[in-house]
């Protein structure tokens, strides 16, 4: 899974990736709200993990831009600002999940672990349905190419006109 971490305080970014390094996923940090879109943009990330107070743009207005660029990304927002309002917001603009500062790293890596799993299923269930698909084409090319065989014996033997 890839990781996209993004605060404006190096020492949380930092502290959160030695925190989730264990886990093996890949992490990229960012301390400005704007290059880490960019960097959504030129590549793919699994999950961004965002503080909400940062200059330029908050963490809500962040999460409103990756579901708009691509719904499939997951935001887990964290702050030390949370209040009822906050956490509506997050809800309501599709955020994974919502942590206050300071986060428990514990149920952090919980739920990226959920999450993981989660990713894993899925690409599980579309690799199955595929394989689904390509053995229903095959069955499918087969039984055309045996009722064309059919079809060209009926026709030099004369049981059937062109």
């Amino acid at each position: 899974m890839k990781i996209l971490l993004v605060d404006d305080e190096i020492d949380c970014v930092n502290s959160i990736e030695m925190a989730i390094k264990p886990l093996k996923h890949e992490i990229s940090k960012y301390t400005d709200p704007f290059q880490a879109f960019d960097a959504i943009k030129l590549q793919h990330f699994d999950l961004v993990i965002s503080d909400i107070r940062m200059p330029g743009m908050t963490g809500i207005e962040l999460l409103k831009k990756i579901k708009e660029y691509d719904k499939r990304i997951e935001v887990i927002i964290m702050t030390a600002y949370g209040d009822l309002d906050t956490a509506i917001q997050c809800v309501n603009n599709r955020a994974y999940a919502f942590f206050p500062k300071p986060i428990e790293i514990i149920e952090v890596i919980h739920t990226i672990q959920e999450l993981d799993r989660d990713i894993n299923k899925n690409n599980e269930d579309d690799e199955f349905e595929a394989g689904k698909i390509k053995e229903e084409y095959n069955t499918l090319k087969k039984s055309y190419n045996e009722l064309l065989e059919y079809l060209k014996k009926m026709q030099e033997s004369g049981k059937i006109n062109e």
